[in-house]
Parts: structure tokens; C-alpha cells; sequence
């Protein structure tokens, strides 16, 4: 019985001719293509947007970097003379001492 409900059933879709040059997607096809398509662009833009992003904070890191090396190399060469300095005075301060108690005995 059931075969014969199925046979039924074919035998119409059989029967409904259609010419396949006349079948066209129709207004859903054209609207879903559409979207489709905005979709793409939407997503491209926003592609587009994020690595722009990720550039420019490569490009912000690099400086950073190159301004943090910068402060480094001032700091290490200031370092040294700020190390020769205390040690020229330390030299110094005997020989001021020295000229000074010469001026002290000389005056008194």
C-alpha cells in the first residue's frame, strides 16, 4: 500500500513540466546573493580595520623600543663620568688640603 501511496505521489511530480531555460532563482536568489556580498564586504572592512591596528602598534612598540635604548645608552654613558667625577674630586681634595695648610703656615 505504501508503494503505491509513493508511486502516486511521483507520478505527479512526473507530470509537472517545466522548461529549465524559464527556472530562475527568482527574488530569494538575488536577495540571499546580495547579502552574500554585503557580508564579504563587511567582513573585509573590518579585516581591513584590525590590521591597520596591529601596524600601528608594532609601529608605537619599535619607537618605544628604540626611545628606551636610547635612554639606556645616555644613562650607561653618563654613568662612567658620573664615576670619574667623585674620584677627581677625591684626588683633588688632598691637594686643596695641602695648599691649604701652606697659605695657613705661611700666613700665621
Amino acid at each position: 500500500m505504501l508503494t503505491h501511496v509513493l508511486a502516486a505521489g511521483l507520478a505527479r511530480f512526473e507530470v509537472a513540466e517545466f522548461d529549465p531555460d524559464k527556472v530562475t532563482p527568482g527574488f530569494v536568489g538575488f536577495a540571499f546573493t546580495g547579502l552574500v556580498a554585503l557580508a564579504v564586504i563587511l567582513l573585509l572592512m573590518s579585516m581591513n580595520r584590525r590590521v591597520r591596528r596591529m601596524r600601528y602598534r608594532e609601529e608605537v612598540r619599535e619607537q618605544l623600543a628604540e626611545e628606551l635604548a636610547a635612554q639606556e645608552a645616555t644613562a650607561a654613558q653618563a654613568a662612567p663620568a658620573a664615576q670619574a667625577a667623585p674620584a677627581a674630586e677625591a684626588a683633588a681634595e688632598p691637594a686643596a688640603a695641602k695648599e691649604r695648610g701652606t697659605a695657613e703656615q705661611s700666613g700665621a
